[in-house]
């Protein structure tokens, strides 16, 4: 491609249809590339509940998906099903990158849900203390603060395992092997 092509696609818009709930749609020229926390910005309504994601023509995705055909998209908060598994989701990766961060030899293993509660065991080699769960309850505060957004990294499996055994996580790398 092309210098001049690479300008010409990107000054092409798209049509995205959103829907609040009401009877009536709205549609939004964005140009291509725009992430839909660009949009969610616009049509976010003071008060309410904050955006967390969006499902664009039936598929999840995060705010940082960037639509690149004309599109349905429903936004979705906390109260939502999928606001509620994509918000469960993101405290588990923030805890156990903070239990990564703060604990580099200790082990974060899910080991139920119950409910709407995940249950884990931290394997350390020290025990476990009021305060190292002070110093993680910290830290997931302080990476929440620094508004970091999520990137998805997608790898051939061969790959994603042999990166799980180099970082010590020889129980995911046989999961994936199984699978």
């Amino acid at each position: 491609m092309t210098k001049t092509e690479s300008k010409i696609e990107d000054k092409k818009t798209i049509t995205v249809t959103l829907s609040d709930g009401s009877d009536h749609t709205i549609k939004q020229e964005i140009k291509q590339g725009e992430s839909l926390l660009n949009m969610a910005k616009q049509f976010q309504k003071e008060g309410d509940l904050p955006f967390l994601g969006a499902v664009v023509d039936n598929y999840v995705y995060g705010l940082g998906y960037p639509p690149d055909h004309d599109c349905n998209v429903e936004f979705f908060t906390y109260k939502s099903k999928h606001g509620m598994y994509m918000y469960r989701r993101s405290l588990c990766l923030i805890l156990a990158r903070a239990v990564l961060e703060l604990y580099r030899n200790a082990r974060l293993a899910i080991d139920h849900s119950i409910g709407n509660c995940y249950y884990y065991d931290l394997y350390t080699d020290i025990p476990v203390s009021e305060k190292i769960l002070s110093d993680i309850k910290e830290k997931m505060i302080a990476i929440i603060e620094s508004d970091e957004t999520f990137k998805r990294q997608r790898m051939p499996k061969e790959e994603a395992i042999a990166l799980f055994q180099r970082e010590g996580y020889p129980e995911k790398a046989r999961l994936l092997k199984n699978v």
